[in-house]
């Protein structure tokens, strides 16, 4: 069965379904995870242990750090070890060298969606198992709910890039380190795709009264940089990029050596970040543009999930202001079904007490912009596939034909057949067994 198989592949008794995958390009990668014991490992994902302290290094720079599927896998694997192991106390997760600086530029949408343009016979958007666009999103999100209900601390370094799916894999750490390189976005309104990975649920609890930054965010895809972070409490601390390689030294010291300082474990790792932690020399986080731009925030976003996004539309305009008019030409950019798709997640996540429950919804939005004539697949095209000189900007679906009640009955309310289950995460034992 379905069940039986996922379980089998979680266990590692079984390689992915490579026969369902034609393209070429992403049946090597998939071949080429290797299994050392019970551990997959990739040389995309770096790791490392020392004194209680592991470290998760990012390494795809040729992708500016996007999640691929064995990517994914590794990072199953190893996290399953450390969160079951009793003398981990905290891990790093952080990125190598770039082009430009970058932390995660998000989860590696082209070859999710070249898997349904080689692959046109087959039936996607079912979250059938062993299709990597069903499989992608599923065991990514398995490693969202992973982070987020582990006991470890998590200190994610933030230099560069912070886009999607790497939002994804560290805003549920306690400790989230910005820098003079960090710009954060969630920009898949740009591609006909949603906020996903449980970023829209954490946010809003991170947020708290800023939370008329959440749809904001979620609609324009707009680049926070640090005095922004800083300022709305997404980013914990502020680290000059040539102070990150001290910091880690420092807080091995502290792990391999407990009684020297005289502190528990996470009060010793608190303290390190403290001793590192400084103003923002980009600006003052109350001048930054979250904070000069707040007041109006409140007034149109504030409540913008009970809203139309017509009526958001309307508002912006008649504010007939910059940041009226450039968030107004910004939207008119984006995909109607997306922009749509977001206000609702919002507004539904509101009323979801548990993240699990947050991300089979999710999981179920992914599963039908899979399906052939989806925004997604004219969103990917225009900005990943199309390489010509006279590419032609993304052909949305128009506004005028995705009301409301499409939106809610054609995605959030219509189940396909293979839904998201956290129970069949190959993570899941490793922290409810020590929680």
């Amino acid at each position: 069965t379905n069940g039986q198989r996922t379980r089998a592949l979680n266990e590692g008794r079984l390689t992915h379904d490579f026969s369902t995958i034609a393209n070429s390009d992403i049946r090597e990668k998939s071949k080429a995870m290797s299994f050392q014991g019970l551990r997959r490992t990739t040389k995309k994902l770096i790791t490392s242990e020392s004194s209680g302290l592991g470290c998760l290094e990012l390494n795809n720079p040729k992708s500016y750090h996007a999640l691929d599927i064995e990517m994914i896998y590794a990072m199953q694997d190893v996290l399953k070890d450390w969160l079951s192991d009793s003398n981990m106390h905290a891990f790093v997760m952080k990125s190598s060298a770039a082009k430009r600086p970058t932390f995660c530029s998000g989860g590696d949408v082209k070859s999710v969606a070249l898997d349904c343009v080689n692959n046109v016979y087959q039936q996607h958007g079912l979250g059938t198992f062993g299709m990597l666009s069903a499989d992608y999103f599923r065991h990514e999100y398995y490693v969202n709910h992973a982070l987020a209900k582990q006991k470890k601390i998590q200190i994610s370094l933030w230099d560069g890039l912070v886009f999607g799916g790497g939002v994804g894999i560290s805003i549920f750490g306690k400790y989230r380190v910005a820098t003079e390189n960090s710009l954060f976005s969630m920009p898949e309104a740009a591609i006909g795709f949603f906020p996903d990975v449980g970023a829209l649920y954490q946010l809003s609890n991170i947020l708290g009264d800023k939370r008329a930054i959440l749809p904001y965010l979620a609609m324009t895809g707009h680049r926070f940089k640090a005095p922004d972070l800083v300022y709305s409490g997404i980013a914990t601390h502020y680290c000059p990029s040539e102070n990150l390689e001290d910091m880690e030294e420092a807080l091995e010291l502290v792990l391999a050596n407990p009684a020297a300082s005289g502190e528990p474990p996470e009060a010793a790792i608190e303290s390190v970040l403290e001793s590192f932690n400084r103003p923002v020399p980009e600006g003052e986080p109350e001048e930054s543009f979250l904070a000069q731009n707040m007041e109006t925030m409140n007034q149109i976003f504030r409540n913008a999930d009970g809203m139309s996004l017509e009526h958001i539309m309307d508002s912006l305009q008649s504010l007939n202001t910059d940041f009226g008019n450039d968030t107004a030409v910004t939207l008119q950019t984006m995909s109607p079904t997306s922009l749509k798709i977001a206000l609702q997640l919002i507004r539904r996540g509101r009323r979801l007490t548990d993240l699990g429950d947050h991300l089979a919804l999710e999981y179920r939005l992914s599963q039908h912009l899979m399906k052939p004539g989806s925004d997604f697949h004219e969103g990917v095209r225009a900005a990943l596939l199309d390489k010509s000189k006279n590419k032609k900007p993304p052909q949305w679906r128009p506004m005028s034909q995705v009301s409301d009640a499409y939106v809610r009955d054609h995605y959030f309310e219509q189940p396909i057949p293979d839904e998201w289950n956290v129970e069949d995460s190959p993570i899941f034992n490793s922290f409810t067994e020590i929680s």
